[in-house]
C-alpha cells in the first residue's frame, strides 16, 4: 500500500467537498463506528452534509454512540465518498455498486488495498479513531461528541489500552479526551462492562463446545445455535478475546454460520505475539491486524467449514 495524499491534502478536501457518504465495514465494530460517527460528527460541525453507513446495522451495544443517528440506509452515491477502518472493498462489497466508487480510503490496517482515488493509511495508529481525531484536531472540528465517539473506537481497537498496539500517541488522545473534562468510564462500561443475557448465553455455548488443538482454541456457531441461544452474530464478539486469554492458549477462533446465507460462515481470530492472526485469515481471503483479523469462510455446511478451518488450524500452529 502506498499513500497518493498527505495528512493535509485530506483537510484540503475536507474544506473543498460540501457533500459526504462515509463507509463504514460490514459488521461494524467499536472502531468502525467510532471513526465513521465522529468524522461525520466533525464535517457536520464544519457546515458540511455528511451520513454514514454500512451494509450492516449499528450493533445495539454501540447504539449509544454519538453521531449514530447519522447512519443512513440510503447514502448519497453522488457525494464524496469516504470509507474509514476498511482495509480491502470485500469489506463494503454488500452495499449497492453505485457506492463501491471510492473517493477517499482512511485506514490504519498494515494488510488492505489502494482502492479508492485516495488512499491515506497509517499504520502506526493503533485505531483508525486516532487518525479522525487528529483529522478533527487540525481542522477545529473537535467537539466534546466526536471525542466521544473516538473514545469508543479508541479502547475498542486497544482492548482498553491492554493490547501490544496501544502507543505512547493512544495514551495521549485519552489524556487529551479526559482532560476537556468528557467521562471516560460510562464510555468502558458500555463498551466493555455490559453484555447481553444472549451473549452470556454464547460464551457458555463456546466454552461447552471449546476444541483445543494444540495451542489454539476454537469454537463454532451454526444458524441453528444461534436461533436457539437467541442470539445475534453481535452476541460473539467477546468470544474470541475470551478463549485466547486462556492459559497456554495463543491462537483462537470462532466461527459463525450467517443466518442470512448458510453459506457464509464469519471467522473472528485472535493471537498472542507468537502468531499473526492477519496472516491466518489471508488464507480465507481477509484479513486484519496481526492480534485481531477476520473472514469468511465459504462452504455448503456446518461440517464443511468446521473441516476446512480445523484443517487450516491444523497447519498454522503445527498441531500434530
Amino acid at each position: 500500500m502506498k499513500n497518493n495524499i498527505t495528512f493535509d491534502g485530506i483537510i484540503n478536501l475536507f474544506t473543498e467537498k460540501t457533500n459526504f457518504t462515509i463507509i463504514a465495514h460490514r459488521r461494524p465494530d467499536g472502531d468502525a463506528v467510532g471513526s465513521a460517527a465522529g468524522l461525520c460528527l466533525a464535517l457536520r460541525h464544519l457546515g458540511k452534509t455528511a451520513h454514514w453507513t454500512s451494509s450492516d446495522p449499528v450493533p445495539p451495544s454501540l447504539e449509544f454512540v454519538p453521531g449514530v443517528e447519522h447512519f443512513t440506509c440510503t447514502p448519497n452515491p453522488n457525494a464524496f465518498v469516504v470509507t474509514v477502518d476498511t482495509a480491502t472493498p470485500s469489506m463494503f462489497d454488500k452495499l449497492p455498486s453505485e457506492l463501491h466508487r471510492i473517493d477517499l480510503k482512511i485506514d490504519h490496517h498494515a494488510s488492505g488495498e489502494d482502492y479508492a482515488t485516495y488512499n491515506y493509511t497509517d499504520t502506526t495508529a493503533a485505531a483508525c479513531s486516532e487518525i479522525i481525531f487528529r483529522l478533527a484536531q487540525q481542522s477545529n472540528a473537535l467537539t466534546d461528541d466526536v471525542c466521544r465517539a473516538i473514545y469508543v473506537g479508541l479502547i475498542a481497537d486497544t482492548g482498553c489500552f491492554r493490547y501490544a498496539n496501544t502507543t505512547a500517541n493512544s495514551f495521549a488522545i485519552a489524556t487529551e479526551i479526559a482532560c476537556r473534562g468528557i467521562a471516560v468510564a460510562p464510555i468502558a462500561e458500555a463498551c466493555f462492562g455490559t453484555r447481553t443475557p444472549a451473549a452470556t448465553a454464547a460464551l457458555a455455548h463456546a466454552l461447552n463446545t471449546a476444541v483445543y488443538m494444540g495451542d489454539a482454541a476454537i469454537c463454532a456457531f451454526t444458524a441453528a445455535d444461534k436461533a436457539r441461544l437467541g442470539m445475534t452474530d453481535n452476541d460473539t464478539s467477546e468470544i474470541s478475546p475470551f478463549l485466547r486469554e486462556t492459559q497456554g492458549v495463543n491462537f483462537s477462533a470462532v466461527l459463525t454460520q450467517a443466518s442470512d446465507d448458510l453459506t457464509e460462515f464469519r471467522l473472528s481470530t485472535r493471537s498472542r505475539e507468537k502468531y499473526d492472526a492477519s496472516a491466518f485469515c489471508r488464507l480465507f481471503g481477509g484479513g486484519g491486524h496481526i492480534r485481531a483479523a477476520g473472514a469468511t469462510i465459504t462452504a455448503n455446511s456446518p461440517d464443511a467449514a468446521w473441516e476446512q478451518l480445523t484443517a487450516a488450524v491444523k497447519t498454522f500452529v503445527g498441531e500434530r
